[in-house]
């Protein structure tokens, strides 16, 4: 697994456009999360740049990992959510849940002005439960991805 060291603006565009979803954790981390690494399902289509995991295969909940190099935290549309500041290690973030979906629980993290990766875990027992393992999947990957120089 590649850490990432701060970066000027130049290094991290090249850093983060070089990361993909599906290998920003290895096998053993997913494993260590409760999800199956055999499960990773890479999508790039459109605005979804992620990849998804879940416990087993046909199981749930599901677990997503999403970078997004061109979208700042900020310029997220969040109509219909509920979002609350939050911070993950060094990072600001965004803890996000949807009374419509009762099942689903992100995290968005700041990566710079311009980036964020987001954490989704959805199809859980509970928000609460979606939330928890949000909270854990987010502590492992934040350490994992680069961020730009502030």
């Amino acid at each position: 697994m590649r850490r990432y060291e701060r970066h000027d603006r130049f290094s991290f565009t090249e850093d983060i456009a070089n990361v993909l979803p599906c290998e920003v954790l290895d096998d053993n981390q997913i494993t260590d999360l409760g999800f199956d690494p055999t499960t990773a399902d890479f999508t790039d289509v459109g605005l979804l740049y992620t990849c998804q995991y879940t416990v087993a295969p046909m199981e749930t909940p599901l677990m997503s990992i999403g970078l997004d190099a061109d979208r700042a935290l900020d310029e997220l549309n969040l109509t219909n959510f509920n979002s609350t500041e939050h911070q993950v290690g060094p990072l600001r973030a965004l803890l996000i849940t949807d009374d419509r979906d009762p099942t689903m629980c992100q995290i968005s993290m700041e990566l710079a002005e311009t980036a964020h990766v987001t954490v989704r875990v959805s199809w859980a027992e509970s928000q609460e439960a979606a939330c928890e393992a949000a909270e854990r999947v987010a502590a492992v990957v934040e350490p994992e991805l680069p961020r730009e120089q502030s």
